[in-house]
């Protein structure tokens, strides 16, 4: 009894978190799809942003998932300077989320 229960518990962790990952997924296939004018690119070691519709806040992950920096953008065009080490990291800008290289 204890088996069959621990087997049920098993099938439904495992088929839930494959149902919220195709979700979260989803979404963010949705967002960068409605965000096509936007643009998050390096060059050298600043981050440039293009086309932002209007001021936000622009969040650095990790890897890893740490947030390692927040810059606050005007809307347009803008280019921050990044204290960054070598490595992939996330840019979040609002709903648009776009990873980079720092090399």
């Amino acid at each position: 009894m204890k088996r069959f229960l621990l087997s049920i518990m098993v099938i439904t962790l495992i088929w839930g978190v494959e149902s919220r990952s195709f979700a979260r997924t989803s979404q963010i296939a949705v967002y960068e799809a409605s965000e096509e004018s936007l643009k998050i690119y390096v060059s050298e070691n600043r981050l440039v942003i293009e086309n932002l519709p209007k001021d936000a806040i622009i969040e650095i992950y990790s890897i890893v998932g740490t947030k390692v920096a927040s810059i606050r953008a005007k809307a347009g065009y803008g280019e921050y300077y990044l204290s960054l080490s070598k490595g992939y990291y996330i840019v979040k800008v609002e709903n648009v989320v776009k990873k980079i290289a720092i090399k």
